[in-house]
Protein backbone atom coordinates (compact mmCIF):
# COMPACT_ATOMS: atom_id res chain seq x y z
CA UNK A 1 0.00 0.00 0.00
CA UNK A 2 1.40 3.71 -0.84
CA UNK A 3 -0.45 6.76 0.33
CA UNK A 4 -3.30 4.34 0.84
CA UNK A 5 -2.79 3.05 -2.88
CA UNK A 6 -2.66 -0.60 -3.59
CA UNK A 7 -0.02 -1.55 -5.75
CA UNK A 8 0.78 -5.01 -4.91
CA UNK A 9 -0.80 -5.75 -8.31
CA UNK A 10 1.82 -3.60 -10.20
CA UNK A 11 5.22 -4.94 -12.08
CA UNK A 12 7.69 -4.06 -9.58
CA UNK A 13 9.66 -1.31 -11.05
CA UNK A 14 6.62 0.37 -12.50
CA UNK A 15 7.76 3.78 -13.19
CA UNK A 16 6.35 6.77 -11.07
CA UNK A 17 3.86 8.67 -13.73
CA UNK A 18 2.91 5.14 -14.42
CA UNK A 19 2.01 4.55 -10.89
CA UNK A 20 -0.02 8.26 -10.80
CA UNK A 21 -1.57 7.53 -13.76
CA UNK A 22 -3.29 4.00 -12.26
CA UNK A 23 -4.15 6.33 -8.59
CA UNK A 24 -5.39 9.35 -11.04
CA UNK A 25 -8.04 6.36 -12.82
CA UNK A 26 -8.79 4.87 -9.54
CA UNK A 27 -9.40 8.41 -7.98
CA UNK A 28 -11.94 9.06 -11.34
CA UNK A 29 -13.35 5.80 -11.23
CA UNK A 30 -14.15 6.12 -7.19
CA UNK A 31 -15.69 10.10 -7.89
CA UNK A 32 -18.13 8.37 -11.05
CA UNK A 33 -19.08 5.41 -8.96
CA UNK A 34 -19.92 7.41 -5.59
CA UNK A 35 -22.42 9.16 -8.69
CA UNK A 36 -24.52 6.17 -9.48
CA UNK A 37 -27.82 5.26 -7.21
CA UNK A 38 -28.35 1.82 -9.53
CA UNK A 39 -26.13 -1.32 -9.25
CA UNK A 40 -23.54 -1.56 -12.00
CA UNK A 41 -22.05 -4.74 -13.19
CA UNK A 42 -18.09 -3.99 -14.44
CA UNK A 43 -16.56 -7.25 -16.42
CA UNK A 44 -13.50 -7.45 -17.20
CA UNK A 45 -11.63 -10.55 -18.98
CA UNK A 46 -7.63 -11.48 -19.73
CA UNK A 47 -6.99 -13.47 -23.08
CA UNK A 48 -3.67 -14.38 -24.57
CA UNK A 49 -3.04 -11.96 -26.61
CA UNK A 50 -5.34 -8.99 -28.36
CA UNK A 51 -5.98 -10.57 -31.54
CA UNK A 52 -9.91 -11.47 -31.23
CA UNK A 53 -9.69 -14.20 -34.54
CA UNK A 54 -6.57 -15.82 -32.71
CA UNK A 55 -6.64 -15.55 -28.83
CA UNK A 56 -8.77 -16.90 -25.90
CA UNK A 57 -10.19 -15.76 -22.89
CA UNK A 58 -8.03 -17.23 -20.08
CA UNK A 59 -10.10 -15.30 -17.03
CA UNK A 60 -13.67 -13.46 -16.86
CA UNK A 61 -14.15 -10.84 -13.74
CA UNK A 62 -17.23 -9.36 -12.35
CA UNK A 63 -18.30 -7.60 -10.02
CA UNK A 64 -21.70 -5.96 -8.62
CA UNK A 65 -21.69 -2.24 -7.31
CA UNK A 66 -23.87 -0.30 -5.61
CA UNK A 67 -22.88 3.43 -5.53
CA UNK A 68 -18.68 2.95 -4.11
CA UNK A 69 -19.62 -0.81 -2.18
CA UNK A 70 -18.80 -3.56 -4.12
CA UNK A 71 -22.06 -5.88 -3.58
CA UNK A 72 -20.54 -9.03 -5.03
CA UNK A 73 -18.07 -10.57 -7.06
CA UNK A 74 -17.04 -13.34 -9.71
CA UNK A 75 -14.01 -14.59 -10.92
CA UNK A 76 -12.74 -17.49 -12.84
CA UNK A 77 -10.33 -19.07 -15.29
CA UNK A 78 -10.97 -20.67 -18.35
CA UNK A 79 -9.07 -23.28 -20.60
CA UNK A 80 -7.90 -21.70 -23.66
CA UNK A 81 -6.94 -24.75 -24.69
CA UNK A 82 -3.41 -24.52 -25.62
CA UNK A 83 -0.36 -23.29 -23.84
CA UNK A 84 -0.44 -19.52 -22.68
CA UNK A 85 2.28 -17.52 -24.39
CA UNK A 86 4.92 -16.72 -22.44
CA UNK A 87 4.83 -13.15 -22.95
CA UNK A 88 1.06 -12.48 -21.45
CA UNK A 89 2.25 -14.41 -18.16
Amino acid sequence: MENGFDTSYLIPGTDGPTIAWYRSLGQRAQESFELLEDEVVVVDTETTGLDPARDQIIEIAACILRGPEVVDRFQTFVDPGRPIPAEIT
